[in-house]
């Protein structure tokens, strides 16, 4: 289509024919200039606003990409270090997780293995326990008539090795009290005896063995350190001989007369003139007369343990001075311990003793007899 077509020729009117025609231009050298609102030109300006629209929403798109996408990268990145690294922290929470379990499962066995050995054990106490009972009984009357004898065997012994006829009242009790609950009546000979031994018992003195034993003691300890009596200086010694002084007859006969006079000035008592080494043998020979007190005290011989106290307190006045407050001490002491209440001679309570055990034979010969008949 050409622009001949498409702009069709107008009609001429009478005013248009007058008009001479002008020549024809030459349409190779003139230029065609569009007019603006042809069509092609509105083409042109279509296509570069949709260019431009392109652009803006290209450059829309790079902001919304830089502005939202690459934080969202950033933050991604970011957890994944996060990620990283607590994922290392659990590895070694793990490791260290295996490690109490191994520590858990070590104790768990080394438990197990005690309460083994623990096992063994009360298996060997049972076994042990089991043959205890068998020896002593099986039943429960066994187990309290070896509790009475048990105390009976007690209470002769503190009678007669510790002479304490209270404490030994006490065991018979017990003893007592232990046959009373087996309410047997073949018991009655037995606490019929020991009756009668608490009432021997009731009336005898209690005396106090240690605290008497331990007052001796100090006694023996203190008797080298009490104030002797020492004579004068100058004093001759008769234990001893001055042959270099005596070098002439007549310094030796002047020696003999002067030693038959000597004039000494005391205010103590007078006492035996001894040397010292007579009065470390005198006070060897009162410590031992102590330990033969003590003896007596504990065998009960009264008698014995009141002389040799006696003994003790003469000795002292002799060869030490009665009047210094240590000695005095000392006498007032062995004055108190003779007059302290020993007991004599103490009874025999082996009786109830004697008749439980020959009780218990029988019942075990009865049983024997009644376990092998058919």
């Amino acid at each position: 289509m050409t622009e001949s077509d498409a702009d069709p020729k107008p009609e001429q009117t009478d005013a248009d024919s007058s008009v001479p025609e002008e020549p024809p231009a030459d349409r190779s050298n003139s230029t065609d200039t569009p007019h603006p609102s042809s069509p092609p030109n509105r083409g042109r300006l279509l296509t570069a606003l949709f260019a431009l629209l392109l652009l803006v929403l290209g450059c829309a798109g790079a902001l919304t990409w830089f502005g939202l996408i690459k934080p969202l990268q950033e933050r991604q990145a970011t957890l994944e270090q996060t990620l990283i690294r607590q994922q290392g922290q659990l590895a070694s929470e793990v490791g260290t997780l295996k490690s109490a379990q191994n520590t858990l499962q070590q104790a768990v066995a080394d438990a197990a293995h005690q309460i083994e050995a623990i096992t063994e054990q009360n298996l060997a106490l049972q076994r042990t326990f089991e043959l205890t009972r068998a020896y002593l009984g099986s039943s429960q009357d066994d187990w309290q008539l070896s509790e009475a004898q048990y105390l009976l065997v007690l209470a002769n012994r503190i009678l007669q090795l510790e002479r304490d006829p209270a404490r030994a009242a006490r065991a018979l009790t017990l003893a007592d009290e232990a046959l009373a609950r087996l309410a047997h009546p073949g018991l009655r000979s037995v606490r019929h005896e020991l009756a009668r031994e608490k009432l021997l018992l009731e009336g005898l003195p209690t005396t106090d063995i240690q605290g008497i034993s331990s007052q001796l003691e100090s006694i023996r300890q203190q008797l080298p350190n009490l104030p002797r009596y020492s004579p004068a200086p100058g004093a001759p010694n008769p234990s001893q001989a001055d042959d270099q002084s005596a070098s002439h007859w007549w310094q030796r006969v002047w020696r003999d007369l002067s030693g038959f006079v000597t004039v000494h000035r005391t205010d103590e008592p007078i006492n035996t003139l001894m040397s010292p080494t007579q009065q470390q043998l005198v006070t060897t020979a009162l410590q031992l007369r102590l330990v033969t007190a003590e003896t007596a005290l504990v065998r009960g011989d009264a008698i014995t343990y009141r002389l040799q106290l006696q003994a003790v307190r003469n000795g002292i006045s002799e060869i030490y001075l009665t009047g210094r407050s240590e000695t005095q001490a000392v006498l007032q002491s062995l004055s108190q311990l003779g007059s302290a209440p020993l007991a004599g001679a103490t009874p025999d309570i082996s009786g109830s003793l004697t008749a439980l055990r020959q009780l218990r034979r029988q019942w075990s010969a009865a049983d024997e007899t009644l376990s092998d008949s058919p």
